[in-house]
């Protein structure tokens, strides 16, 4: 009841809100135009500049979460886990997925996806960008491929349309996330266990974790194994992600 009632206040500022971002934006784009930042002494230039962007993300979120939020009926979200050491227009190659149902504030239900199971053919593909078959070989558009334009909402479009042919589900909205991120929500968090795999996950060693069990998946062969069960160490790679989830949301759940 509180969320609610604090989206519902969110959601009547909204005009406020919106006036205070293109503010923000100004004054970042008049920070990072200037010739020098010495005046504010060694390191403070780029300490203020995170303040601001900071300051972006927090006013991105109080505008968009009214609306996300919406009690009347189920929608449906996507979280893309992007893997920003294989670049991409938006920031990463498209890993992994979480889709999560909500109603009003409320998580219905979520499912972690690899980004290749979003592939159900139901229909025909669109062809791919020019580059991406000429440079990589794409006989056509694929879900994990589709962030292609650097501009986000594109992007979004593009994804959204290729997971409702893909899946039969239409998407309320799309919200892009990378290591950066995860590291700074573990930080958040604290120290979370995953009792799947008996490890104890920080800000400080997730990414470390998460290739280790890329490359030795529980259950299935290693990457120098995979010769031999190919399809198996496929299936397998990402499964260490979806107990991560499970586990956050299990800490989030659990706090005050």
């Amino acid at each position: 009841e509180p969320l609610d009632a604090a989206l519902q206040a969110l959601g009547k500022e909204r005009a406020r809100l919106l006036r205070a971002r293109a503010e923000l934006l100004r004054a970042r784009q008049g920070f990072d135009a200037l010739p020098a930042r010495r005046w504010l002494g060694p390191g403070r230039g780029e300490t203020w500049s995170g303040y601001l962007e900071l300051a972006s993300l927090g006013l991105d979120g109080m505008i968009a979460l009214p609306r996300a939020a919406q009690p009347d009926r189920e929608r449906t979200w996507l979280v893309l886990i992007q893997n920003s050491d294989e670049l991409r227009a938006t920031g990463g190659f498209i890993s992994s997925v979480a889709m999560v149902k909500f109603q009003g504030a409320k998580i219905l239900s979520w499912r972690y996806m690899n980004s290749y199971d979003v592939e159900g053919y139901q229909q025909a593909h669109p062809a791919p960008p020019p580059a991406l078959r000429t440079h990589m070989g794409a006989g056509v558009l694929l879900f994990r491929d589709a962030n292609w334009s650097p501009d986000f909402p594109a992007s979004a479009e593009v994804l959204a349309t290729l997971y409702h042919a893909d899946m039969g589900e239409p998407v309320a909205g799309i919200v892009a996330i990378d290591t950066t991120f995860v590291k700074l929500l573990l930080a958040a968090l604290g120290p979370i266990y995953v009792p799947q795999y008996d490890v104890t996950v920080t800000h400080e060693n997730v990414v470390e974790t998460a290739i280790g069990f890329w490359n030795e998946p529980l259950d299935a062969p290693s990457i120098t194994e995979r010769a031999e069960r190919q399809q198996e160490w496929m299936q397998h790679r990402k499964d260490f992600g979806g107990a991560l989830v499970q586990a956050g949301l299990e800490r989030v759940s659990s706090l005050s």
